[in-house]
This record gives structure tokens, sequence and C-alpha cells, in this order.
């Protein structure tokens, strides 16, 4: 799908240093999906088009746990826990979104930085404030249209690797950033594993 195609591109991934981990990766298609959903549940018809796309994002999932060799009866375990995952991230990024009408973004950037970058302080800002953006204007690129279909929606590639060594970083408080507005049970399978 486009999605898949856009979250597995290089050059996208690079642009937001998003890590070269499986369930990063995974968490920023799911992101994409969320993205979506803010338009399609304006359209009630739309249900099934959103429930193919999550069934698409699990079918991604399933394959990779496959190459990974992990044991059929294990599969449906992790798949039950990726789902809790994708869902309260998606949950913790409506409750954070709704907070940018009112000016304050940095729920939402604590969200964006808690599920695709596990919280790691080492992040450059720049980076948050980069995918903050390219969110924004990809929302309001979706519900500008007239009608919405992602299986033929362009996803705007963005701009080269933010240059972190020359741009100045916003400091990192934390405390900013507040607790997980959802706090989904940590999924630990392959995190970690670098693809």
């Amino acid at each position: 799908t486009r999605i898949y195609q856009h979250c597995t591109n290089q050059q996208v991934l690079q642009a937001f240093h998003i890590p070269d981990l499986f369930m990063a990766r995974f968490s920023f298609m799911a992101l994409h999906i969320w993205m979506c959903k803010s338009r399609l549940v304006l359209e009630n018809q739309k249900a099934f088009a959103l429930q193919t796309m999550f069934e698409e994002l699990w079918l991604v999932f399933h394959q990779q746990m496959e190459r990974d060799n992990v044991a059929q009866i294990m599969l449906n375990k992790y798949l039950k826990e990726a789902q809790q995952l994708i869902y309260g991230q998606c949950v913790a990024y409506d409750i954070s979104y709704s907070s940018i009408r009112n000016g304050n973004d940095a729920d939402f950037v604590g969200a964006l930085w808690r599920n695709l970058y596990n919280a790691n302080q080492d992040i450059h800002t720049a980076y948050l404030f980069h995918l903050r953006d390219y969110i924004l204007r990809e929302v309001k690129r979706i519900h500008a249209l007239e009608t919405f279909d992602s299986a033929s929606f362009v996803w705007t590639v963005p701009l080269p690797p933010i240059n972190v060594n020359t741009s100045a970083a916003i400091p990192f408080n934390k405390a900013q950033f507040k607790k997980p507005i959802v706090n989904p049970k940590e999924f630990r399978l392959t995190h970690g594993r670098k693809l």
C-alpha cells in the first residue's frame, strides 16, 4: 500500500530520524493510519476503509514475525500485544492532538517522542518539531480533499534531513512533555531488534 511504501522509504525515515527498527517503522505506519483516521471518522461510510488499513498493518506485523522465525504458537500473543500498543498510541494522539487547537503542542510532541522515539533523551528536539510540522501539514492536506482515498493519496516526501549540527537545539525539558496520557502495556518483542 502507499502508506507502507511511504513509511519504509529511507529518505522519509531519515528526515525524522526514525530508528531503523521494525517496531519504530511499525509505529510510524500506525501514525499515518491515525492521520487518515482523523478524516475517515468524519465520513461514517468509510469505517470499512479504516478497518482495512488496520488489517494491512496487522498483516505487515504478522509477516515480519514469520521472517523472524517467531514460533506460530506465539504469533497471536504478540499480535494482541502489538494491537494494544498501536490502539494505545492512537488514543494518545487523539487526546493530545486536541490540545493543539488551544495553542499547546507539548502533549502531542510528547506523545510522538514516547511512541516513535521510545522517550529517547538523545533525540534532537528539532526532529520532534519537524515531525509535528509534517503531521499538521499532512492532516490539513487530507482534510482539504473533497473525497479521501488512502490508496490514492500521495504523501509528501519531507525535505532532506535536518542538519542537527547547525540547527539550534531547543532545550529538552522532559517535564514539558508530561507523563504518558495513555500508558499501554510495554511491548518488548522486537523493539530493539534491528532488521
